[in-house]
């Protein structure tokens, strides 16, 4: 797993959201000027931060959602570890490129967008690849590498 995989899949900006709430809270409880100052500063960078992990996961979800278009491809809940799902944890989406397949986490907004073009199942179809393998599928197709 990669800092990108990190920040684009799991880390949802309405938890960054949350996280500068509550950070603003306590920076009103500190009396030491410079200090809630500081906090402040780096509360308004996390704010950036989490605009630009918006705008980052709703590019690559228009991607994925134009490739999973393009090409045979499943929906499934995102299952929880448990066994049991909830519709907050997501979706994942699963698409057969003439590589392999491949998948993402994307959220109930854009499967909404994806719902009405691609088959909906209930369960898991993953094929067992990792991140590594998933992206060795995504440059050879890209490249019409066999090698890759």
């Amino acid at each position: 797993m990669d800092i990108q995989d990190i920040v684009i899949n799991r880390v949802k900006p309405s938890d960054v959201m949350r996280c500068i709430e509550v950070i603003k809270e306590r920076a009103e409880e500190i009396d030491d000027e410079k200090s809630k100052e500081a906090l402040l500063d780096a509360v308004e960078v996390l704010d950036n931060v989490s605009g630009s992990m918006y705008n980052l996961n709703w590019e690559k979800s228009l991607l994925v959602s134009m490739a999973a278009k393009a090409h045979e491809s499943l929906l499934s809940p995102h299952e929880k570890h448990e066994g049991g799902w909830d519709p907050q944890d997501g979706w994942l989406v699963y698409i057969n490129l003439p590589t392999g397949q491949v998948s993402f986490h994307i959220d109930n907004e854009v499967k909404n967008l994806l719902a009405h073009n691609v088959k909906v199942v209930k369960h898991s179809v993953w094929d067992g690849h990792g991140l590594s393998e998933k992206w060795k599928r995504i440059f050879k197709y890209i490249t019409n590498n066999e090698e890759a």
